[in-house]
C-alpha cells in the first residue's frame, strides 16, 4: 500500500511538472504572441506614415510642377514681348538714323531727333534691366527645376 502511495505520489508529481511545463510554454506562447501584436502595431503605424508622406510628396510634385510650368510660360511671354520690344527699337533706330546722318539744317528738326534718340536710350535701358530681370528668372527657373530633379531622385532612391 505504501508503494502503492508513493507512486501515486510520483505521478502526481511528474503530472504537475508536466503541467507546470505546459503552463510556461503557454506564457512563453503568450509573451510571443503580445511582442508580435506590438510589432504589427508600430508597423502599421510606420505604414501609415510612410503613406500620408507618400501623399504629402505627391501633392508637392503637384505644386512644383506648376510652379515650374509658371515660371516657363512667364519666361515665354517675357522673351516675346522682349522681343518685340527690341524689333521696334531697331525699326525706330532705323527710322532716326537717316535723318541723323542727313545733317539737318533745321535746328527743330534735329532737337526732335535728339529728344527721340533719349527717349530710345531711355527705353533699351528699361528693356536692358528687364532682360536682366529675364535672365535672373531663368537662373531661378534652373535651379528650382534642378532641386526639383534632386529632390525627385532622393525620393526615388528612398522608395
Amino acid at each position: 500500500m505504501e508503494q502503492r502511495c508513493l507512486k501515486l505520489d510520483h505521478k502526481i508529481a511528474s503530472q504537475q511538472f508536466i503541467i507546470s511545463s505546459l503552463k510556461s510554454q503557454l506564457y512563453r506562447l503568450d509573451s510571443t504572441y503580445n511582442d508580435q501584436i506590438q510589432q504589427l502595431r508600430v508597423l502599421k503605424n510606420e505604414l501609415e506614415n510612410l503613406e500620408e508622406l507618400d501623399k504629402e510628396n505627391d501633392k508637392y510634385y503637384v505644386l512644383k510642377a506648376r510652379e515650374i510650368d509658371d515660371i516657363r510660360v512667364r519666361t515665354e511671354i517675357f522673351a516675346t514681348d522682349f522681343q518685340m520690344r527690341v524689333e521696334e527699337l531697331m525699326n525706330c533706330m532705323n527710322e532716326v538714323r537717316p535723318l541723323y546722318h542727313a545733317g539737318y539744317s533745321n535746328y527743330s528738326e534735329l532737337a526732335e531727333a535728339e529728344i527721340r534718340k533719349s527717349e530710345l536710350v531711355a527705353t533699351k535701358e528699361s528693356l536692358d534691366r528687364r532682360m536682366a530681370y529675364n535672365y535672373n528668372t531663368r537662373a531661378q527657373f534652373s535651379k528650382t527645376a534642378k532641386e526639383f530633379a534632386d529632390f525627385t531622385k532622393t525620393m526615388e532612391e528612398n522608395i
